[in-house]
């Protein structure tokens, strides 16, 4: 199955500027072939690759040596075989130690990384994804960055919206003060706000509003003086 990826892709958009990581359960699933299909043409063009932490390893190794659930065990040494193929493709990339237990891994991994880079988890477990999305509201650690959450259904179908909305004690986060990059005046980006323009995939806002609608109404002149021009220049 080929898939084409167009230029306003959402997934494409975020691949471009995020980080992808996979969960162990991703690989174990029968729906693995299907994701593979929807990632990877996506990640080749944006020249990215897919990580894979060392404790996600670790935890298939032991599964794969599990003689207690064969199929189970069948199904790991699967993962790894595939997983190590597409390492020697250059479509996966193996980061980190081998940790005994990959959720505490992710958790402690993405608190640090999430300082200096954009970030999305791949992953069946709900109850992950909810803990690692609770971590863009930290009071401790703050951050202009951002952690996506997809959800991998049973069908393989990839949910990219299923993060869900902050709750009424995330909307008490107090906004946060950004400075406008054309006048240095301050302005204010309240915690929902941000949260809807990344999750939509939309660039956090760098001027304040009266720089931000100045640039666009010079833009706009500037799109219709060249109109004009074009018209009367096939005259």
């Amino acid at each position: 199955m080929i898939i084409r990826v167009s230029s306003n892709d959402y997934m494409l958009k975020i691949l471009s500027t995020y980080k992808l990581y996979a969960d162990t359960n991703i690989f174990l699933q029968n729906s693995w072939e299907k994701c593979k299909e929807i990632i990877f043409p996506r990640l080749a063009q944006c020249n990215r690759k897919l990580i894979v932490l060392g404790s996600v390893m670790a935890e298939l190794r032991k599964l794969a040596n599990a003689t207690d659930k064969l199929a189970v065990a069948c199904r790991a040494q699967k993962a790894i075989n595939d997983i190590n193929s597409l390492v020697a493709q250059k479509l996966i990339r193996i980061e980190g130690d081998d940790a005994s237990f990959a959720d505490h891994d992710f958790l402690s991994t993405f608190t640090t990384r999430r300082l200096s880079e954009n970030i999305v988890l791949l992953s069946a477990d709900k109850g992950l994804l909810e803990d690692v999305d609770r971590l863009n509201y930290s009071e401790s650690v703050r951050s202009y960055r951002r952690i996506l959450v997809w959800y991998q259904e049973s069908s393989g179908f990839i949910n990219t919206r299923w993060a869900k909305r902050p709750k009424n004690d995330q909307a008490k986060v107090p906004a946060e003060q950004r400075y406008c990059v054309t006048c240095g005046k301050p302005f204010y980006l309240s915690a929902a706000h941000r949260y809807f323009l990344e999750t939509k995939g939309i660039a956090i806002p760098i001027h304040c509003d009266d720089c931000g609608n100045l640039i666009k109404k010079i833009a706009e002149k500037g799109r219709f003086l060249k109109g004009v021009g074009r018209f009367f220049g096939n005259l």
